[in-house]
């Protein structure tokens, strides 16, 4: 009698706390829903699709969304694939994340110096690169023509920010390179071990509002020997 006491009351509760509401499950972090944008002095225009600097819009030659496809940009030593809303996420599983620009640009370099690059840094890796390469009709892509973002920016995890790369004051190749050739490709190195994951939002090669509004430009290096890169 007392065993089927002990049951029947082990049953009641049972069913009693099948009746209260359970507590929800955690919600995963989507990754197609932009975390907060760090504050700069650029920004992201949603509205007009366009970026500005200091609530001005920027004169832009191209502008890559990411919205429907990948624009034609490619990834070595990792995978891509399209988010939603607008954006590429990409993941390092190799040495090095490397992601392309579509060949045969034809960019005016003397009319637009700035790159600039949102995303979203999704997980964390080892050491961060940063360093955007350029190719041009007169030298390939290497690693003596490249700089870094502005103020070494670099994103933290969970957060967008918009890294600017001012190319009339590179960090290596000269600061007549850029201005003075038609620009045809341009990589952008990301994470240089493996693990890390970024969003990329948008990426746009607009009109330099001058080394005056921008301020210091990353330190340059002595030249090193060109070398054919990833």
């Amino acid at each position: 009698m007392l065993r089927s006491i002990l049951v029947l009351t082990l049953l009641c509760a049972a069913v009693a706390g099948c009746d209260r509401e359970q507590p929800a499950a955690p919600a995963a972090s989507p990754v197609d829903v932009p975390a907060p944008d760090r504050k700069q002095r650029f920004a992201w225009d949603e509205g007009a699709q366009a970026f500005t600097f200091m609530g001005q819009p920027l004169a832009a030659t191209k502008t890559w969304t990411f919205q429907d496809s990948t624009d034609g940009f490619v990834v070595d030593g990792g995978t891509a694939a399209l988010v939603e809303p607008a954006g590429l996420r990409v993941a390092t599983s190799g040495a090095h994340l490397v992601v392309r620009s579509p060949a045969d640009l034809h960019l005016d370099g003397s009319r637009h110096s700035l790159v600039l690059v949102r995303l979203t840094r999704i997980r964390q890796a080892g050491r961060w690169d940063g360093a955007l390469v350029w190719r041009t009709a007169d030298h390939g892509e290497s690693v003596a023509f490249h700089t870094k973002p502005l103020r070494d920016a670099r994103p933290q995890l969970g957060e967008t920010m918009i890294l600017a790369y001012d190319m009339a004051r590179p960090k290596q190749g000269g600061e007549e390179d850029w201005v003075t050739s038609y620009v045809e490709q341009i990589r952008l190195d990301l994470d240089a071990d493996p693990g890390g994951e970024f969003v990329i939002r948008q990426i746009a090669v607009a009109a330099n509002p001058g080394a005056e509004a921008l301020g210091p430009a990353p330190l340059a290096k002595a030249p090193i020997a060109a070398s054919p890169s990833k």
